[in-house]
């Protein structure tokens, strides 16, 4: 059974629709979950790619275009796979840490600190990154994983 120009135009309306509906209420509980996490706008931008490539790859489908495509999916699945093990030590652990420090709670803005042998009051958490201000007023910028990773004293 072959669908109508019209059928097709309609359906991907629908499709389009869904997706935009979706990345409002992710969005919201996004927002809502993450709030005291700086840079949980990444997630959401994060998010909304996924659902923008879902939406496309639904949209080709629907219109028999795909399969003129499949070479190049090919070849941005393999430069993303390669993209991905290049950030995966970089930002992706910084990144899953820095929400499980806010999903877990065993870091707070205001908490006293001791990392790498200096003492300090935690002043900001951020998706890859924790500020710590020292007592002599220096910013130590530590990375999440490291957080997730070492032995602090919290105080």
């Amino acid at each position: 059974m072959s669908l109508l120009a019209a059928d097709k135009i309609i359906i991907s309306l629908v499709i389009v629709l869904i997706a935009l509906t979706l990345r409002i209420f992710s969005k919201k509980i996004i927002k809502n979950r993450f709030k005291e996490l700086t840079g949980h706008e990444n997630i959401i931008h994060m998010m909304s790619l996924v659902v923008l490539i879902c939406v496309c790859g639904a949209i080709l489908y629907l219109w028999d275009v795909i399969s003129l495509f499949v070479s190049l999916v090919t070849t941005v699945g393999i430069v993303g796979v390669i993209f991905g093990f290049t950030i995966k030590d970089i930002w992706l652990s910084d990144a899953f840490a820095g929400i499980a420090l806010t999903l877990d709670h065993s870091l707070n803005v205001g908490d006293q600190v001791e990392i790498m042998e200096k003492k300090g009051t935690v002043s900001r958490i951020a998706l890859t990154t924790t500020r710590v201000t020292t007592e002599d007023g220096y910013i130590l910028i530590v990375p999440n994983r490291k957080l997730k990773e070492e032995i602090i004293a919290i105080k």
